[in-house]
Parts: C-alpha cells; structure tokens; sequence
C-alpha cells in the first residue's frame, strides 16, 4: 500500500506557470515509513496539465505493482479519473459528444502508467503534508515570481 499526496501551485486559471509536488509514503514490514518527494516548476501550464502532470511524475516512480490511495483535492483529476477514464479509453479518446479528450496525451499517459495499479482516492483529501507542501509551493513559486 502507497499513500500519493499531490499539491499544485497556479497563478490564476490561466495557461501560465505552476508547481507541483509529491510525496510518496509507503510502510516497510517493520512498520517504518519511507517517503519520496518531489517539487517541479513547470511553465505553459494549465492548472489541469499541471495536476496530471503532478500525477504522472508519482506514478513513474512506482517500480512495483500497488495499492495506491491518492489524497488531492483536484476535482479534475479525482472525477475525471474514477468516471470517465475507462470510457473515453473504449470511445477512442472522445467524449460523449464525439470530441477528443482534452489533454488527452497525458490522459493516455494516465492510463498507461495505472493500468498495474489499483487505485483508489481518498474521500477525506486532508493529510499530514498538506500544509507543508503549501508552504513549500507558494516559497518556490514566489521566488520564481
């Protein structure tokens, strides 16, 4: 079992520039916590690019076949993932409408790294990070400002 904390940092609602951090927790069979973490910079972004870009760094640090809890409070990347993922996978990359997925290269990308997964997301987002990785994320992005 993981347990995935995403934050994301965005001036606006815009296509600007935006951070995003980690952390991975996972627990040994001694009980002990092991934590991998990362913050990003990422310009031209939007607040969603940047969520599922966020989610896809995690992912590819995964290295065995788990049971991820993700905790984020990213509505985009909760609902889209746990409604429509499987559905847009078997329409081709198209919505109910018939037009293509938007960010639809990293949705595939979504897919291809959680298709060994099992993962679930936390009803409760709030954890033990948060507060830290705010504060991170707002000292890097007004550094960067």
């Amino acid at each position: 079992m993981v347990n995935m904390y995403l934050e994301t940092a965005t001036r606006g609602i815009r296509r600007g520039t935006g951070w995003y951090a980690y952390v991975l927790e996972c627990f040994d069979s001694h009980g002990n916590v092991h934590t991998v973490q990362e913050f990003k910079k990422v310009d031209d972004v939007t607040p969603n690019q940047l969520i599922l870009l966020a989610f896809c760094a995690a992912l590819n640090r995964m290295r065995k076949q788990s049971e991820i809890m993700v905790y984020t409070d990213k509505i985009y990347l909760r609902g889209s993932y746990t409604s429509y993922l499987r559905m847009w996978q078997q329409n081709g990359w198209k919505t109910a409408r018939g037009e293509t997925v938007a960010n639809v290269e990293l949705w595939k990308r979504v897919a291809e790294l959680t298709r060994w997964h099992q993962i679930c997301f936390a009803k409760n987002y709030q954890h033990s990070y948060k507060n830290w990785m705010t504060a991170e994320l707002q000292k890097r992005s007004s550094r960067t400002a």
